[in-house]
């Protein structure tokens, strides 16, 4: 993204960028894993509408928030910015699957 350095060293404004740049990440992260809480939680709500008969969906719906409660990140990325961008990006999948859920659920149409 930018142009080599003369010297090799990053500039005064560069560095800003690249500590809000963690900032933002880092933020980010928090922000989807607490998403992740909140939507277990609805789930588990949502699990007490789901007719005792319909094994499959209740199975479903424990296994997503099994997933949306799991929110440790293995450290198996080189840096910590990889690690929270890692972990963001499975959380994003996580809250989606359990929009799925919760449209099944309701019995939402999907556009």
């Amino acid at each position: 993204l930018f142009p080599p350095e003369q010297t090799g060293r990053p500039t005064k404004s560069r560095r800003k960028l690249e500590a809000l740049d963690s900032l933002v990440i880092s933020t980010t992260h928090n922000v989807s894993s607490k998403l992740c809480q909140a939507a277990a939680k609805i789930i588990r709500k949502a699990a007490q509408l789901v007719p005792e008969e319909d094994e499959d969906q209740a199975l479903t719906v424990e296994t997503v928030t099994y997933l949306l409660e799991d929110t440790h990140m293995p450290s198996t990325y080189r840096s910590r910015t990889s690690t929270q961008l890692g972990g963001t990006l499975k959380n994003l999948k996580k809250l989606e699957q359990a929009l799925v859920i919760l449209n099944k659920v309701f019995d939402v149409e999907e556009e």
